[in-house]
C-alpha cells in the first residue's frame, strides 16, 4: 500500500490557532484532495458552526474525515468537529481496553481507537518519535484505517468508510466507554489484504 500524506497548515508552531485558520484548511483540502482521500483532524475546540459547515461540505464532496473526539472527560457533542455527524469521531482507549480518562464520550463518537502512550513520527528528523496520549493519537489510526479500506476500496464514499469501520469494530470490550457512547473498539482485520502475485512460466 502506498499513500501520499499531504499536510495542511491550519495552526501555529505551537498548536493554536483560530477557527477560520481551521475552516481555510479544510476548504484548501475540499477544493484540493486527490480522491480517494481520508483527513486527520487531530484538534477541536469549543462548538463552531462554521467549522462544523466546513467539514459537513468536505464529507459531501467525497473525502473521508477522521476528527478528535476531544480531552476534557466532557460530552463530545459540545464540541467541534467532533460533533459532525457524517465525520468518523475517535475516542481513546488505554492499553487494557479501557476509555482513556481524558477521553470525551457520548453519542456524537462512533469509534473508540489506541490512545495512550502512542509512539509515531516527530519533528527534528527523519528519526525524531514522539510518545503521546490522548485522542488525536485515536483518530490518525481511524485515519490509517480508512485509508486502508480506500486502498481496497477506492470508489467507496465517505459513508461507506465509516459504515465498514464502525460494522466490523470489536463490539463490547471497552471499559467505562462513558454515558451514550458507541462500544466499538477499531479492527481493521475484516480489510482484505493485497492478492499475492503468483509467478508465471
Amino acid at each position: 500500500m502506498k499513500v501520499t500524506i499531504v499536510p495542511v497548515r491550519g495552526l501555529d508552531c505551537t498548536g493554536s490557532g483560530s477557527t477560520a485558520g481551521d475552516v481555510a484548511g479544510v476548504d484548501w483540502v475540499t477544493r484540493n484532495a486527490r480522491k480517494p482521500a481520508v483527513a486527520n483532524m487531530s484538534l477541536g475546540g469549543g462548538a463552531s458552526a462554521a467549522l462544523d459547515t466546513a467539514v459537513t461540505n468536505s464529507i459531501a464532496a467525497g473525502i473521508s474525515y477522521s476528527v478528535s473526539a476531544g480531552g476534557s472527560a466532557a460530552n463530545a457533542c459540545n464540541y467541534s468537529p467532533a460533533r459532525v455527524a457524517p465525520a468518523l469521531t475517535a475516542g481513546a482507549t488505554t492499553i487494557t481496553d479501557a476509555r482513556a480518562s481524558q477521553s470525551n464520550y457520548g453519542t456524537c463518537l462512533d469509534i473508540f481507537a489506541p490512545g495512550q502512550s502512542i509512539t509515531s513520527a516527530w519533528i527534528g528528523g527523519p528519526t525524531a518519535t514522539a510518545t503521546l496520549s490522548g485522542t488525536s493519537m485515536s483518530a490518525a489510526f481511524v485515519t490509517g484505517a480508512a485509508a486502508l479500506y480506500l486502498h481496497r476500496y477506492p470508489s467507496a464514499t465517505p459513508a461507506q468508510v465509516a459504515a465498514a469501520l464502525t460494522g466490523n469494530c470489536t463490539k463490547g470490550v471497552i471499559t467505562g466507554a462513558g454515558t451514550g457512547s458507541p462500544n466499538c473498539l477499531l479492527y481493521i482485520g475484516f480489510i482484505p489484504p493485497d492478492p499475492i502475485a503468483t509467478p508465471t512460466g
